[in-house]
């Protein structure tokens, strides 16, 4: 359950909304599935659904203040997490679903709603803002078990086709 509401908050940026997809999440995911991994994996899907249409079509019209993670907690983690929250909107979906999540480029797009490009210059972006120390980065690629890695070289390749 901890996965799931942080999911939430890095994507909404906010307890309020985090607490209010969670919510939904709860609600509406498909809990009949038989094994624990799709349960999770198909969970996490309908919560990305969810904050999509919360963030983007329910609530927001423009950038609002995003939340700490939480103010007693000052080690890396919470340094990741709200220098995550802190990306512009687009930029932070793009970030954790492609980069955290293992979204592909045109689930990314489609999900979204924007084309293939907007979302390359998203993730692009988000990277150039993340105010992180290589070391915190390197360390949190070795924890994601080298999708960070993976990244680059498949925006490398996604380049050179465009």
């Amino acid at each position: 359950m901890g996965q799931l509401y942080l999911l939430a908050f890095l994507l909404t940026a906010s307890h309020d909304e985090a607490e209010r997809c969670f919510a939904r999440t709860i609600e509406e995911a498909p809990l009949k599935t038989v094994f624990k991994q799709w349960i999770q994996t198909s969970t996490k899907r309908t919560l990305i659904k969810i904050a999509i249409r919360v963030i983007f079509r329910d609530s927001y019209t423009c950038e609002s203040a995003n939340d700490r993670w939480w103010r007693n907690d000052s080690g890396n983690n919470a340094l990741i997490i709200d220098a995550v929250t802190c990306l512009p909107t687009l930029n932070r979906f793009v970030f954790v679903m492609s980069v955290l999540e293992g979204y592909s480029l045109r689930e990314c797009s489609v999900s979204l709603g924007c084309s293939v490009e907007s979302v390359i210059l998203a993730r692009t972006h988000a990277f150039e803002q993340l105010p992180l120390p290589l070391d915190v980065m390197h360390k949190w690629n070795e924890l994601e078990g080298g999708r960070i890695d993976r990244y680059f070289t498949e925006f490398q390749n996604t380049s050179n086709e465009l």
